[in-house]
């Protein structure tokens, strides 16, 4: 039987992204499309980029067109980046309506033309939910270097406490949901896998928001497990 070939688009999560020290980044060994490829016997090829939105995931398919045509899914997974905002303006202008990367109507519209281009090449698109974020933790982080004051102004913006930018994220969680719904795309549920841990804190970096490798090991075994179930021929 000749071998599954998989090519992966996404952010740094699906890159395989880790901040081991909370002061640098590296790509782990053990991420989850990697330990994916060894479990189930297949080519993977991770063309996902670090900080990449879902905008500029549109454009990488769009330079990829030769590798969709070879590959039989498309692993997709986008969503942490573009919720985000530039925590800097925030911080220097409290009072003022700040918009996220990308808006959730442009999330939305770009993630569906995202799989209407994987399709149109011959590959099914698995699309990928978001893993949970910590919000104390990532507030610490997009903060972490400035003062005190620019910190009391981005949290006065979030309303006084961090779980604002839990919920926020979640509505991005969400869309991915509804995207895959609208054009009958499965979406592996890799959110669930973090909430059911009594901690799942305990499978995400310092920074609150990406895995670390028990998190990538977690994503590794719910995506296998997808696979095996509903492909058979894995």
């Amino acid at each position: 039987m000749e071998k599954k070939r998989i090519i992966a688009f996404g952010d740094s999560i699906v890159k395989g992204v880790i901040t081991p020290d909370n002061n640098s980044y590296c790509i782990t060994e053990d991420n989850f499309v990697q330990e994916c490829e060894q479990r189930l016997g297949v080519e993977v090829e991770n063309c996902s980029r670090f900080g990449c939105t879902v905008k500029k995931g549109l454009e990488i398919v769009e330079r990829s067109i030769a590798k969709l045509k070879n590959a039989d899914y498309a692993i997709l997974g986008w969503g942490g980046n573009d919720c985000s905002f530039d925590w800097e303006k925030i911080a220097s202008n409290p009072d003022a309506e700040h918009e996220p990367l990308t808006s959730l109507e442009d999330f939305n519209s770009t993630y569906k033309k995202i799989i209407a281009q994987v399709r149109s090449e011959g590959a099914e698109p698995i699309l990928l939910s978001l893993p949970p974020i910590n919000s104390n933790l990532y507030f610490d982080e997009v903060t972490r270097n400035m003062s005190g004051s620019g910190k009391s102004n981005v949290l006065k913006w979030l309303g006084g406490t961090t779980e604002y930018i839990q919920s926020w994220h979640e509505l991005y969680n969400l869309e991915v949901f509804k995207v895959g719904s609208d054009l009958g795309a499965d979406v592996v549920d890799i959110t669930s896998a973090f909430l059911q841990k009594r901690n799942f804190g305990h499978f995400l970096c310092l920074d609150g928001m990406h895995p670390n490798e028990k998190g990538h090991q977690l994503i590794a075994d719910t995506l296998c497990d997808y696979c095996s179930r509903m492909m058979p021929a894995f």
